[in-house]
């Protein structure tokens, strides 16, 4: 509700644009992102930038290169897709940049923005679908949902860092569980997303706590032993999807760690 208000007062003032104050402008709406992605909403503010401004690039590459797969009518295929385009969108943004660097580039900050923000107005599926006997998700839309809850706890890393804070990740929090209880509820075939499954399992155990990591964990131990993959190519896997050097460096090492404790035990 609160959230709503602001959002009705800077409609009456002309919009989020007509800010004059940079500082207000940029804490608004990264206020609205963190907290839509914690609780896995649309933003409130719309991504709506005057000009051909490089996130409005990202939006547009990032939808037309998946216009074969919605011609196909399967639009959670394509919704992979454009997880897939925006994912490798950031990585090539930061490719060769130092942490100092990225952590005041600006550019990085709205192509962040309009990353997040097309992810979040993506389908979704709630609870209620999830577990509905009646009518039960197909493989795809399985997968997908898994894979955009899976991306928006990935994005919190990035997230985090460009907005300073290297200690907490309350969106972590929020939306894990979601992930965890979707895997639980549902037997999901990989098939041809095997990458996409990897990637799932890794940013739900980075996130998950308790109980909840250690399921994580023994799932993606029991994929890397049916597959016969050693961790450094779980690694190798992640950084041809995403950027996860920096924002996920210290938790996707202690997850090394923690599988090397499992096989050991």
């Amino acid at each position: 509700m609160h959230m709503l208000g602001l959002q009705k007062m800077i409609q009456y003032r002309g919009g989020i644009h007509s800010l004059g104050s940079r500082y207000l402008r940029v804490t608004a709406t990264w206020t609205d992102l963190v907290g839509s992605m914690a609780t896995d909403q649309v933003p409130y503010f719309a991504l709506d930038q005057p000009g051909p401004t490089k996130a409005r690039h990202v939006q547009d590459s990032a939808f037309q290169e998946s216009l074969e797969g919605l011609q196909m009518n399967c639009p959670k295929s394509a919704s992979i897709t454009v997880l897939l385009k925006l994912l490798l969108s950031l990585s090539n943004s930061v490719a060769g940049k130092s942490e100092l660097g990225l952590s005041q580039d600006l550019a990085l900050m709205e192509t962040l923005h309009a990353i997040v923000y097309i992810t979040l107005t993506l389908p979704r599926f709630n609870e209620r679908a999830i577990h509905d006997d009646a009518n039960p998700l197909t493989p795809i839309e399985a997968a997908y949902e898994a894979f955009r809850l899976a991306a928006i706890l990935y994005l919190s890393g990035p997230v985090m860092f460009v907005a300073g804070n290297k200690f907490s990740n309350p969106v972590a929090s929020h939306i894990s569980w979601k992930l965890s209880n979707l895997l639980k509820a549902l037997i999901i075939d990989w098939t041809g997303l095997e990458q996409v499954e990897l990637f799932v399992l890794a940013f739900g155990a980075v996130t998950e706590v308790g109980c909840g990591r250690h399921w994580m964990i023994v799932q993606l131990n029991h994929t890397m032993m049916e597959r016969g993959l050693r961790w450094n190519f779980i690694m190798d896997n992640l950084r041809s999807m995403a950027w996860v050097d920096i924002v996920w460096s210290a938790k996707l090492n202690k997850l090394g760690g923690d599988l090397t404790h499992v096989n050991g035990s």
